[in-house]
């Protein structure tokens, strides 16, 4: 650019190795003009568009465009700027200045996901899911714990006036290992009270304790998603009173284990015991549930019957274990093909900036105003589950894991990138194909021959008197 500046201006043409090259030059030179020490490039019909060349008056021009405007768009600054004004690279770098603003950054929209980690247990209550649900207080209670198998789907509850460490332990020790045997992996959130209880119990029976990162719902979603059947069944029992829940908590969680699970096609009370449960009705109607049991069969008789009902438990739990594990295959692809465009595949390197998604105030009713991200933070390192530790930009770490899903690349505005922009390709943010099309247009009436042809004749002319 700085080279056709000059030729404008002095109409002295630089050296060329070709007379190709120097024709080249000529009809790009051919599109713009000088008035009042300005540059201009012609646009056909439209007024001609100022060039330019300072590196700092672009940014401020940028600045301007973008957030004076009130952080419109890369589309918007772009046909803003693409009537007033032209540079080399001018897209490349309404992109990358749109892109890297701080605050848009901040009340970003954009949410990813990562691939689905699928659990394939092979036998019962080796790997359990502990949460802790909030309920109206009543009768002196506030609380409903409840643990998942990962095969069987078999959960337990009890209603809990304080959610506290001793109470938890309690619950654990009385309800799973008390009845179950020992567990070979717990999965909870990070609440401190599941920490000082799996400190007690590790300590005593060396139960290992998988505690997921924060806002990250998915990985415990095994007992969370029970949680809306578990409410809506003891609500709806409650018939109103609701203040009777405590009392409903039981028959909540024996309903829930006798109910034929859509993902093994057995119910958990069966895959536990090796049994269908035997329901008043069964009684009453005389179903073929109870059939051969009587008054008065012997020993032998007894054994033989409970035998043939469980002599297929080993194959029933096999199929079970298959069918689950063709269930959770299943959703894993449907998530990947509803969430294509949003799953991040790659991971953050020690040093990148990221934004953390602030996913606190996600279900807030004033969180319209507050910041979508905030960062940015620096990443530290990933662990082996997945997460990253990052730390603030003055060092201080973060105390907890930061699901994968909830980052974001930072994209930082290095203003020394504006300089010396004239005639140099920028390969960071190149445009879409789409993009370049939309605006494809806008140059289309640049090159016209009508409003050119008599200024080439006018260099050609020159050229070939000197």
């Amino acid at each position: 650019m700085r080279q056709i500046h000059k030729f404008l201006s002095t109409l002295e043409t630089p050296e060329f190795l070709s007379l190709q090259e120097r024709k080249r030059f000529i009809t790009k030179a051919s599109r713009f003009f000088i008035r009042n020490g300005n540059m201009y490039r012609r646009a056909g019909q439209r007024p001609p568009l100022k060039v330019i060349f300072s590196a700092n008056k672009r940014l401020s021009i940028l600045e301007s465009a973008h957030e004076g405007q009130g952080h419109r768009g890369e589309y918007a600054v772009m046909r803003m700027l693409k009537e007033r004004f032209y540079w080399p690279n001018m897209w490349n770098d309404v992109h990358q200045h749109v892109r890297s603003c701080h605050q848009c950054q901040l009340r970003s929209t954009r949410k990813v996901e990562v691939p689905l980690t699928i659990s394939a247990p092979v036998t019962l209550f080796t790997k359990i899911y502990l949460d802790i649900m909030f309920m109206p207080k009543a009768k002196g209670f506030k609380y409903i714990i409840a643990a998942r198998d990962d095969l069987s789907r078999a959960a337990e509850g009890r209603a809990l006036r304080d959610a506290t460490s001793h109470a938890i332990a309690k619950f654990l020790w009385e309800e799973i290992f008390c009845r179950y045997g020992a567990i070979g992996q717990v999965t909870t959130d990070n609440g401190p009270e599941f920490k000082k209880a799996f400190n007690t119990l590790t300590r005593r029976y060396g139960v290992p304790q998988v505690s997921i990162s924060a806002y990250n719902s998915k990985a415990n979603g095994v007992v969370e998603r029970g949680h809306a059947i578990i409410r809506e069944s003891i609500v709806k029992a409650c018939d109103g009173k609701v203040k009777d829940w405590p009392d409903y908590v039981p028959h909540a969680f024996f309903a829930d284990k006798i109910t034929i699970s859509r993902s093994t096609g057995f119910s958990p009370y069966y895959l536990l015991f090796g049994v269908h449960p035997v329901l008043p009705f069964d009684l009453l109607e005389a179903s073929f549930l109870v059939e051969g049991f009587h008054s008065g069969m012997s020993t032998t008789d007894l054994l033989a019957l409970r035998i043939q009902q469980l002599s297929k438990k080993d194959q029933d739990l096999e199929k079970a274990a298959e069918v689950l594990a063709k269930t959770r295959l299943r959703s894993k692809a449907q998530f990947e093909k509803k969430f294509e465009h949003r799953i991040r595949v790659e991971s953050f390197k020690p040093g990148d900036l990221v934004l953390v998604r602030n996913t606190a105030i996600e279900r807030s009713l004033n969180r319209k105003t507050k910041p979508r991200y905030l960062g940015p933070y620096e990443v530290v390192r990933r662990t082996f589950k997945g997460a990253y530790i990052v730390k603030e930009l003055n060092g201080n770490l973060w105390k907890q894991g930061i699901a994968a899903f909830r980052l974001l690349p930072y994209i930082s505005r290095d203003d020394s990138r504006l300089q010396d922009l004239a005639g140099r390709i920028e390969e960071i943010g190149r445009p879409s194909q789409k993009h370049i099309t939309e605006f494809s247009d806008l140059d289309s009436s640049d090159s016209s021959e009508e409003s050119t042809s008599n200024l080439e004749d006018v260099f050609y002319e020159h050229i070939s008197n000197h």
